[in-house]
């Protein structure tokens, strides 16, 4: 998590720089929609006004970063100073005077996600379309490294709950096992002895219940033997089986319900 912060950290810091040097800005910006607070904070910027901008919440109704967000387009502002909706309060705060104004969304899949925004174009020139254009690629960049950014945290979650899932069943299996051999033992055991005593007309029903017993036995050591294989700890050999063996010991047990 700290690895994925500092790379996107760093991803900011190039991207305001590159916004800063092509459209030849004093300053530019990374704003991110805060959902609680219902406004765009700054996350970066390509000078040191971020340091005091990131904690002013900036407002969508009274803010030119605002109108690029709700209105899902570019917003061009020659003179600030005339714009009702300059949001004067960074101003206040950086000390720095806003003369022009380029705000771009950052939009994926049709959600606004945050703005881009460039201010005063040096030379006293106003922006163009190029300059523009520029912002709208490095918004689309982010937007993409953003949505590829989350995905990779699903895929982590997944994958730890996947692990979570995968420990739940492997201890279930050695806690199952564990409890069943111990009374499975004693059945097999009493059953076998009984026979040995009884009369042989009572021979058949015990046989059903040794052979079920060693069913039962056979499926929790097959269990077992299943996850040690998944758990690289098994060792497998080939040995010869009875089909024969294997059928009738399937079609016994039901011949009753036949």
């Amino acid at each position: 998590m700290v690895t994925e912060a500092v790379e996107v950290e760093s991803l900011l810091e190039t991207v305001t720089r590159a916004m800063a040097e092509m459209t030849d800005s004093e300053s530019a910006s990374v704003l991110l929609y805060d959902d609680e607070a219902h406004a765009l904070r700054f996350v970066a910027a390509s000078d040191s006004s971020h340091t005091v901008a990131q904690e002013i919440p900036i407002p969508i109704e009274d803010s030119v970063a605002g109108a690029a967000f709700a209105e899902k387009r570019v917003v061009a502002i020659k003179d600030a100073a005339k714009f009702p909706r300059h949001f004067r309060r960074i101003d206040q705060e950086t000390r720095l005077v806003t003369r022009s104004i380029l705000a771009v969304p950052i939009s994926y899949r049709g959600q606004v996600l945050g703005v881009l925004e460039t201010i005063n174009k040096r030379g006293g020139v106003d922006y163009n379309g190029d300059d523009a254009t520029i912002l709208e690629t490095l918004a689309s960049l982010l937007a993409l490294s953003f949505e590829n950014a989350s995905l990779e945290g699903i895929i982590e979650k997944i994958k730890e709950e996947a692990a979570r899932l995968d420990k739940m069943k492997t201890d279930f299996i050695a806690i199952t096992s564990h409890e069943l051999r111990t009374p499975l033992g004693l059945i097999i055991g009493h059953s076998t002895f009984l026979r040995e005593i009884v009369n042989d007309e009572f021979h058949d029903q015990l046989d059903t219940i040794i052979r079920n017993a060693m069913r039962l036995k056979e499926i929790i050591e097959n269990m077992t033997s299943v996850d040690n294989a998944q758990a690289g700890t098994a060792v497998v050999r080939a040995h010869n089986v009875s089909v024969r063996k294997i059928i009738e010991e399937t079609v016994e047990p039901l011949q009753i319900e036949a």
